[in-house]
């Protein structure tokens, strides 16, 4: 575990389950009794098709597959699991002894208070069905007393004609392109940089960030990407979850502008070089939302200000910053997406709980939802309804 940095200002981050940052196994999209299944509220399977695949309303991923587990890596101090339950499940933070929930609708479990670094959430499924709606977990966004700033960097420049990859972004031009995707379903497409080639490399570099989201669409075409984070800085990846994690943002339902990874707790000080690789069917990038952490009295008034409100572009923080403690608070945010309005938060005190009744103070399913996308490439990757990693 590593080292309690009491400095850190906690924030807190919700994920929509459609992030690749929350990991389904065996596999993210399938059928229910054999895998996760993604569902939307509003969208029905009957309607689905190429030019009809948007998801509407509300995602969940469920299934009734015993063993079926979810993993969720990052760099905090606490998260919180919500959805719905009708039977047994197990939640494992860190190796720790399991703990037990036996039916639950809204928060399935908590973890707060862990010691600032690197976690492991991982949620099992024992019996019955269980829905997972979405996810907050707490992370370090730059030190007490300073002021959360973010600066988006997109992948595309479109401010000529035609569209031009972005210069911060390096890779082989044989293998990676400028695409305008979904002009099928969207008028105004979605402008991206993708590449279909097997072990293909995507690289930049930051400097003067807390932390960066990579942004880009899911949809049923796209397979496993990795990113790898390093710096020449001793220490200032110590906080970085491991290179080697696999992450997968194929689905059924396609989806806009979501976090595909996240990376915080950084030193602001040092450089970072930044690689993805493709090592599936797909792979798109949309932008990169870099945060800094500046003295509050350096504060320009002209750039994006963040402060203890809810980070924007799909990625929502709600807690304030509370210098030398590890305390934090978890909201489902009930205001449009890139909303600034804090929400009220269910508090987890000091301990770690799995809900084995229906939680009160969370009375309805709410996620960040970012619009949707899907790439054009592979439909035969779809069987019976149904998508697989």
């Amino acid at each position: 575990m590593a080292t309690t940095l009491p400095n850190y200002a906690p924030y807190n981050i919700s994920l929509t389950d459609q992030s690749a940052i929350v990991r389904f196994f065996p596999h993210r999209d399938g059928l229910i009794t054999d895998n996760w299944n993604v569902t939307y509220t509003d969208s029905n399977f009957a309607d689905w098709s190429y030019n009809n695949n948007f998801g509407s309303g509300m995602s969940a991923h469920r299934t009734v597959l015993v063993g079926a587990y979810v993993v969720i890596d990052w760099a905090g101090t606490a998260v919180f699991l919500y959805g719905t339950s009708a039977a047994e499940y197990t939640v494992q933070v860190d190796g720790q002894p399991l703990l037990t929930g036996l039916g639950a609708d809204g928060l399935l479990f908590s973890q707060t208070d862990l010691a600032y670094g690197l976690h492991t959430a991982v949620l099992t499924v024992n019996a019955g069905e269980l829905s997972l709606a979405n996810a907050t977990v707490t992370v370090g966004m730059g030190e007490t007393g300073t002021v959360l700033q973010q600066r988006n960097i997109s992948a595309v420049d479109t401010s000529v004609s035609p569209a031009t990859a972005n210069p911060t972004f390096i890779g082989d031009t044989n293998e990676w392109s400028v695409t305008d995707l979904y002009t099928n379903q969207t008028a105004n497409g979605s402008p991206c940089i993708i590449t279909s080639t097997y072990g293909s490399t995507l690289a930049f570099s930051i400097s003067e960030a807390v932390g960066f989201v990579l942004y880009g669409s899911d949809d049923w075409a796209q397979g496993l990407f990795t990113v790898s984070v390093t710096s020449d800085n001793f220490g200032a990846t110590s906080f970085i979850t491991d290179n080697s994690i696999q992450y997968s943002p194929r689905a059924l339902w396609t989806q806009l502008d979501l976090p595909k990874y996240m990376a915080t707790g950084l030193d602001r000080t040092a450089t970072y070089d930044v690689v993805i690789t493709n090592l599936g069917a797909n792979f798109n990038l949309a932008s990169v939302v870099v945060y800094d952490a500046i003295p509050s009295a350096s504060a320009s008034t002209s750039a994006s200000l963040i402060g203890s409100s809810p980070l924007q572009s799909g990625v929502s923080g709600s807690g304030t910053s509370a210098a030398g403690q590890n305390t934090s608070s978890s909201s489902l945010s009930s205001t449009p997406t890139g909303s600034t309005s804090p929400t009220a938060a269910p508090t987890g005190g000091s301990s770690s709980s799995a809900s084995g009744r229906k939680s009160s103070n969370t009375t309805s399913r709410q996620c960040i939802l970012m619009i949707v996308v899907p790439a054009l490439f592979v439909f035969h990757f779809c069987y019976a309804g149904t998508c697989v990693v």
